[in-house]
């Protein structure tokens, strides 16, 4: 489901990709930080900054050694 996210994400299907996320979260909230990354990439692709910023954070705490992390 996470390559299909990227995928729709890359072909500017942004509410698309959100769903996908969405559905791997639900089913593993915790164990895959990279979903609340794809959230927010998306959410700030069709301007939705709050959520957006919402779900970076949450990448950030669930993955404190990620490697942009410190450019943010």
């Amino acid at each position: 489901w996470m390559m299909l996210g990227n995928l729709l994400h890359n072909n500017q299907e942004f509410i698309a990709a959100l769903d996908k996320y969405h559905e791997i979260i639900k089913s593993d909230p915790l164990h895959n930080p990279y979903c609340y990354s794809g959230i927010d990439f998306n959410y700030a692709a069709i301007r939705n900054y709050k959520p957006a910023i919402f779900n970076m954070k949450k990448y950030l705490i669930l993955y404190t050694d990620a490697p942009h992390a410190r450019a943010a």
